[in-house]
């Protein structure tokens, strides 16, 4: 089997690295992500585009911490299916992404960095995890089971065919052949 697995908002803690970087290099602290837009929403034009510039992405806000027991359901699930990470990023952030795999130890049988625009729907799987709203929209679209891991920024949101998990263990309490308990 192989399992659709997004990064930011799901493995990896990119909201509060981000809001880390912003406060060392401006002084600012724009406060936890309560929406998608937050961070965005919150900094200045300047810090903004600082953030998407070559300096930025390489300022460590691909480089932060998991999310509790993100490794551990990852390590569950490759025991028996595909780790297929499908996450959107800048180009520039391949090479901070496959180091920052790589030191964490994710078996990953595929790596997809996508651009913001192209739809994670094309990568085929037999079931997706993915924090934003718009994905789990367009990844329901495959039919396949989608779990949209529940954040402060995606709370309102309800799709047909997709299912919200809590965290972690309740992720692998729900997918398809790995874990029953």
């Amino acid at each position: 089997m192989r399992a659709g697995i997004d990064l930011d908002g799901v493995v990896h803690a990119w909201s509060p690295t981000v809001r880390r970087i912003l406060l060392a290099k401006f002084g600012v602290d724009v406060g936890e992500s309560e929406t998608w837009d937050w961070i965005k929403d919150h900094s200045t034009p300047e810090m903004w585009k600082w953030l998407w510039s070559n300096e930025g992405i390489r300022s460590g806000q691909y480089l932060g911490p998991l999310y509790p027991d993100a490794l551990l359901g990852l390590k569950k699930i490759a025991y028996d299916q595909d780790i297929i990470v499908i996450t959107a990023r800048p180009k520039a952030a391949i090479p901070n992404t496959l180091y920052w795999l790589g030191i964490h130890g994710i078996e990953a049988k595929e790596i997809h960095v996508l651009g913001h625009s192209e739809k994670k729907s094309a990568i085929p799987c037999d079931w997706y995890v993915d924090d934003k709203p718009e994905n789990c929209i367009d990844l329901a679209t495959t039919g396949k089971p989608v779990f949209l891991f529940d954040q402060k920024w995606n709370a309102s949101f309800e799709a047909p065919g997709v299912k919200r998990v809590l965290s972690w263990y309740e992720l692998l309490k729900a997918i398809p052949g790995t874990y029953s308990g």
